[in-house]
């Protein structure tokens, strides 16, 4: 009864890998303080995943902070750096994230979608078991998906799951296939 222990040991290293990993990504990706002026810069310091608020960010141009208001932040800020529109999740995943649990799954072909896929963005997902029906789960936010390295593709990509799908979600992804998709999105 040795080899459930093994897995289960190293299930644990993996998740904690990921975690770290996923730390490190966010904590790089943070960015120099800036002065306030046309651009949109933190009032305070910021953690991500905080949902940004009236009073969390400076500009002159008021309509570019409203723009960023309500939606989640991807990346820590510190007091005075500059927040773009790529560190903040789409207005759509706001809906998600108000109430989601984290999931780590392994990269693979069909999950890292060729490496293209980016924090903040909607997915859908589908598990295929070896056995029974398959189980769609969609719009999920992309959280983190660790980057390519010279070595190879990436490993984790980590998902937020509405919480009421948790249960659901967490029995259908054991043992499964997974493939994720997204819509395509043509820049104008």
């Amino acid at each position: 009864m040795e080899f459930p222990k093994l897995v289960v040991g190293v299930l644990v290293v993996l998740v904690l890998l990921a975690v770290v990993m996923f730390w490190l990504v966010m904590t790089h990706e943070a960015k120099q303080p800036k002065a306030p002026g046309s651009s949109v810069v933190a009032s305070q310091d910021l953690r991500a995943y905080t949902k940004l608020v009236n009073g969390h960010l400076e500009c002159n141009d008021t309509s570019r902070t409203e723009a960023l208001t309500k939606r989640y932040l991807l990346v820590d800020v510190k007091k005075g750096g500059e927040v773009r529109e790529e560190m903040v999740a789409a207005g759509d995943a706001t809906s998600v994230l108000n109430d989601a649990v984290l999931f780590s799954i392994p990269a693979s072909a069909t999950t890292s979608l060729g490496g293209q896929l980016r924090a903040g963005e909607l997915v859908n997902l589908v598990a295929v078991p070896t056995t029974g029906p398959a189980k769609p789960f969609e719009n999920l936010v992309v959280l983190s998906s660790t980057q390519p390295t010279k070595d190879g593709p990436p490993t984790t990509i980590m998902l937020a799951v509405p919480n009421g799908k948790r249960d659901e979600f967490a029995s259908a992804i054991t043992s499964a296939q997974l493939l994720v998709s997204r819509k395509i999105v043509v820049n104008q």
